[in-house]
């Protein structure tokens, strides 16, 4: 087994050049660590100088209001965003974020997306049909949540 995983970290630069990850789409928290992580490992060994590439990145169910509500624990993150993003950032061109509860970022996700090198599209979406939030929950949601400090953080974006 050991001479098989050499002999395919040997071809991982002809394969990840091909784009191996042209479009990748995430909806579930677990599923996005369980891509992160090995990526993220596969980076620190000493030989590794592949860094894998992927032009499309869509995110669906950015849950952007702290933690996620109990019943949706497995929502995406603005975290699991930064890291997909670091992982990816010299070949993004094209970034898809649909947004549940609320449509805002913290400022250190915006920079992160501001340090794409190639972003030509970025797609913003609030899917409200999926958004299921009680009087009780949304009380919670406003304590992570000012509705006014959204607008400045979108204003980065522009610059």
């Amino acid at each position: 087994m050991r001479e098989f995983r050499l002999v395919c970290r040997r071809w991982s630069n002809l394969i990840t050049d091909r784009h191996l990850y042209q479009t990748l789409v995430f909806r579930r928290g677990t599923r996005a660590m369980q891509f992160i992580n090995p990526q993220k490992a596969s980076l620190r060994l000493p030989f590794s100088d592949v860094r894998p590439k992927c032009q499309v990145l869509a995110i669906d169910r950015l849950w952007t209001c702290g933690a996620p509500l109990v019943r949706d624990y497995d929502m995406l993150t603005p975290l699991h965003l930064v890291e997909l993003v670091e992982l990816f950032k010299d070949t993004i061109v094209e970034l898809e974020l649909e947004f549940t509860a609320s449509l805002w970022l913290p400022t250190s996700t915006i920079q992160a997306i501001g340090r794409i090198k190639n972003l030509h599209t970025l797609r913003l979406s609030y899917d409200q049909e999926r958004t299921h939030i009680s009087s009780s929950d949304e009380e919670e949601i406003g304590r992570h949540h000012d509705p006014d400090f959204s607008a400045p953080c979108f204003r980065q974006l522009k610059d």
